[in-house]
């Protein structure tokens, strides 16, 4: 009777013990802590020059992207063009027509309406872009009026539900 007693405590022990881990690992896994998604790192830039920051957030059923983009250069730079394209190629964004200087050491802050459905929340969205700008170096006689150079980057970012 005493072999019997010690074999169920035993068991009951050990059973609680493994009904808890199975809980705990049950937990962990529905909450997204191993998904691929979550471990993803948000990235933004277009090269060392150009660092910024991006939201992209659903607000009244409608996407949008915001991005804060930094100039590090050491002079004063004219954007005339940023376009922001999905990495499936579904979705293009342009602004056009002048974003205005950019100091040094300064930045601006642009914003594009994503048409069609909103983007799922907690989702993550690859986009490729580039930055079209003119030079206003002070060492250029021309001040802004300088030709173009485009720098591409890529922006990872996962949606902000409303």
């Amino acid at each position: 009777m005493k072999r019997g007693q010690a074999t169920i405590e035993f068991l009951m022990t050990y059973g609680w013990a493994i009904l808890v881990l199975l809980i705990v690992i049950g937990v962990i896994l529905s909450s997204g802590i191993l998904s691929p998604t979550f471990v993803l790192s948000e990235q933004c830039g277009f090269g060392n020059n150009m660092p910024c920051n991006v939201a992209i957030y659903n607000q009244n059923g409608v996407s949008h992207v915001s991005l804060s983009l930094y100039n590090s250069l050491p002079y004063k730079i004219d954007v005339t063009k940023a376009v922001l394209t999905s990495e499936n190629g579904q979705g293009t964004f342009v602004l056009d027509g002048g974003l205005g200087p950019i100091e040094s050491a300064s930045s601006i802050n642009v914003s594009f309406t994503v048409q069609g459905d909103p983007l799922t929340a907690k989702s993550v969205k690859k986009l490729i872009g580039s930055i079209t700008y003119r030079s206003c170096a002070p060492e250029l006689a021309n001040g802004c009026n300088n030709p173009e150079h485009t720098v591409t980057g890529t922006v990872v970012a996962r949606v902000i539900g409303e």
